[in-house]
């Protein structure tokens, strides 16, 4: 998995990208020719470029592995991130625009950048009541609060230190991280991958009956699923 944000860019322009951010995953997921051993000397099907997003665009070249790309595959790496930064720079400006109907980063494989938009402090309300009934992938981010019409959220987020967050309508999550002294609250909660609750956390989830990966609860944290197998427990 690579750091946000990543594509793989096909020697014709075309743009491949997963919301986990994996290069491998993502030319995968679309079938296309893996570069094989010969490709230094014929050039690459496809070439990797990955950036944060954060601060001036460093440039192509400094994202980009390898140094055998076209004209056509640099023009779309600029404005693929060119476009993005300034999305992630002004939310209220740009997000309609680019997020919904035919907008640049309205596929669904754009799941990591919906979710950005959503958690940002500057999205607009209006925006945000549209993300949240989509499709959303978190990288780990710390959140202080949740959209309640949030229904799946899929990779990985964690519940900022003694926050309380209620989700009402959360029934699938990725892993879920309750830090020290806060409050998670999932009534609708049926599915979720890894749990760790912090020491003096609480996670209540009712309905919740499967976990994929393992369940942590720390000394003086309180982890209430009633309905989920106790082996899955520790």
């Amino acid at each position: 998995m690579c750091d946000f944000h990543s594509i793989c860019v096909r020697r014709d322009g075309a743009i491949a990208h997963i919301p986990e951010n994996s290069h491998s995953g993502a030319i995968e997921k679309l079938g296309w020719r893996e570069n094989d051993q010969i490709a230094a000397v014929r050039g690459p099907f496809f070439v990797e470029a990955e950036w944060s997003c954060q601060g001036e665009f460093p440039g192509v070249d400094r994202i980009t592995r390898g140094s055998s790309l076209n004209e056509k595959q640099r023009k779309v790496i600029e404005n693929h991130y060119t476009n993005l930064a300034k999305l992630l720079a002004d939310p209220a400006a740009h997000a309609e625009r680019m997020l919904f109907n035919r907008g640049f980063f309205s596929g669904e494989e754009y799941a990591d950048i919906r979710w950005k938009i959503l958690i940002h402090t500057e999205c607009p309300k209006r925006v945000a009541d549209k993300l949240a009934e989509t499709s959303l992938y978190a990288m780990g981010d710390e959140i202080k609060s949740l959209h309640p019409l949030v229904k799946r959220v899929d990779g990985s987020f964690s519940i900022a230190e003694k926050y309380e967050i209620t989700a009402p309508a959360l029934t699938k999550s990725g892993s879920v991280y309750v830090q020290q002294g806060a409050t998670f609250t999932a009534p609708a909660l049926t599915k979720s991958g890894y749990v760790d609750v912090q020491q003096g956390a609480t996670f209540t989830a009712p309905a919740l009956t499967e976990v994929s990966g393992s369940v942590y609860v720390q000394q003086g944290a309180t982890f209430t699923a009633p309905k989920l197998n106790r082996s899955q427990k520790y």
